[in-house]
């Protein structure tokens, strides 16, 4: 019968039966784990603010066996808090978009401590200033390269070409062509490729700031591209689109 006690952020927490609810957590041991939480919708529970989205936790968790899809979570305990995170609307859709996305690229019990350092700083750090829109790009492109999703970005999949004044995302080939190559695709400017391409590495280049037409080109690449690959319908970007932040 497997113990395990963990660090862990919760992710997202969803109604169950009568007053449980899953609890979606990134745990710094074992990867993201769904934790039954009985009980911890009621208002008497002493569980039910701790359990809350953007939380570090120490977890107990119980499972009877290893490859169980939902363990119990059986004691829970705050290390600390983002309030500022979870008392702002902008805060708490970049930090829910940032966590859609380390669910869709994290499997069960599989141990990342690059992404949950990179989970627990963003937090730490968008809890202490105002976000911006390039830390979240930086974020999500992290995400991809952790998980070895990063679209091709080096160089033209016909020509192989490093320089151009546009380029052509080519969805089923993970790559990009030239504007001399291709004339079909997501376009982008030659400006958010290198943007981009700063951030790819084991030191990334220090964040830059972009302007509103490379922020969009990124955006839709990014969606593009996880979409096709993951099979992934992510709801997050309509979510800020409608948002208009």
């Amino acid at each position: 019968m497997p113990i395990l006690h963990t660090e862990a952020i919760t992710l997202r927490r969803r109604r169950g039966r009568e007053a449980d609810a899953l609890v979606t957590l990134f745990t710094r041991r074992a990867g993201k784990i769904i934790a039954s939480t009985r009980g911890v919708l009621k208002t008497t529970s002493r569980y039910a603010g701790v359990t809350q989205p953007f939380n570090h936790l120490n977890v107990i968790l119980y499972a009877k066996v290893q490859e169980q899809e939902i363990w119990t979570l059986t004691q829970v305990s705050l290390v600390e808090s983002f309030d500022a995170v979870q008392g702002d609307l902008k805060r708490i859709a970049w930090a829910s978009c940032l966590a859609e996305w380390i669910e869709a690229f994290s499997g069960d019990f599989e141990s990342n401590l690059a992404v949950w350092d990179l989970l627990l700083d963003t937090l730490r750090g968008w809890n202490r200033r105002e976000p911006t829109e390039e830390e979240l790009i930086q974020c999500q492109w992290r995400l991809l390269v952790s998980a070895g999703l990063q679209p091709n970005l080096h160089h033209c999949h016909r020509c192989g070409g490093r320089e151009s004044s546009a380029w052509y995302y080519l969805p089923a080939d993970g790559c990009l062509a030239c504007a001399a190559c291709v004339h079909q695709g997501l376009r982008l400017g030659h400006g958010a490729i290198q943007a981009l391409r700063r951030m790819t590495g084991p030191a990334p280049a220090p964040l830059i700031r972009l302007t509103p037409q490379q922020k969009n080109e990124i955006r839709r690449l990014l969606l593009t591209h996880v979409e096709y690959h993951t099979g992934v319908r992510l709801r997050s970007p309509l979510f800020l689109e409608q948002l208009d932040f």
